[in-house]
């Protein structure tokens, strides 16, 4: 589907499903400036949102409620994604926008099905971009794999799980206390500082692999930056 304004779509009982890939007209460019299209998906009654690929719109909002499913290989956005609902992985998925925060959990599809994500956020203005995990990573049904790269922080919020390697490709911060991440039988590297958040009172952090040499890290650091 292409989008040719900014879209809500809200339900009060349903599911809302993107069923072909989305797309922005790119005539918004020229009229406002603005990169794209927005689009805001509010369900009810537990609903889910369930998005194939998304090649290049403005930005993405979900409400708290329900489930949002990625079911393609793409979602790409010029602008910030806000998943405010948890999310689940039915495919192997690359994210790319400026800020990508889940506020809620995030897993894969299923326990057979490990599916991995990658997270690229980039710099918009002064934003350098975030990778935010407000809550807990593969608690369900562990993640594959999870990458993120840019030169903005991913900030852990709640423990992560993954069977596979973890790569943070940039400063990582630890937002909570008691957060636990797990590669299972992966290697756990940190390409960046990584720090606790400074509101968080008596951070901690444990690193769990079974994996030969399972941690790599350039700079452990607590005590805030």
């Amino acid at each position: 589907g292409l989008l040719r304004a900014d879209l809500t779509v809200t339900t009060n009982a349903g599911d809302i499903t993107f069923g072909a890939a989305l797309d922005s007209d790119d005539s918004d460019t020229q009229t406002t400036g603005k990169q794209g299209f927005d689009l805001i998906a509010n369900t009810g009654g537990s609903g889910t949102t369930r998005f194939n690929d998304v090649n290049s719109i403005g930005t993405i909002t979900t409400n708290a409620d329900g489930v949002t499913v990625l079911a393609g290989r793409l979602v790409r956005t010029n602008g910030d994604v806000l998943f405010s609902d948890s999310v689940r992985l039915a495919a192997n998925t690359v994210l790319e926008a400026n800020d990508v925060t889940f506020e809620g959990t995030l897993n894969s599809d299923a326990t057979t099905s490990a599916r991995n994500i990658t997270i690229t956020t980039s710099t918009v203005g002064t934003d350098a971009g975030e990778t935010i995990f407000r809550g807990v990573v593969g608690g369900v049904a562990r993640l594959g794999t999870l990458t993120t790269t840019g030169s903005g922080p991913t900030i852990i919020g709640a423990n992560v799980n993954t069977l596979r390697n973890i790569t943070f490709g940039g400063p990582v911060r630890i937002g909570a206390s008691n957060v636990t991440i797990d590669a299972a039988g992966g290697t756990i590297i940190f390409r960046g500082a990584l720090d606790a958040d400074t509101s968080v009172t008596d951070p901690s952090l444990s690193l769990l692999s079974v994996a030969p040499g399972g941690l790599t890290t350039t700079t452990f650091r607590f005590g805030g930056s």
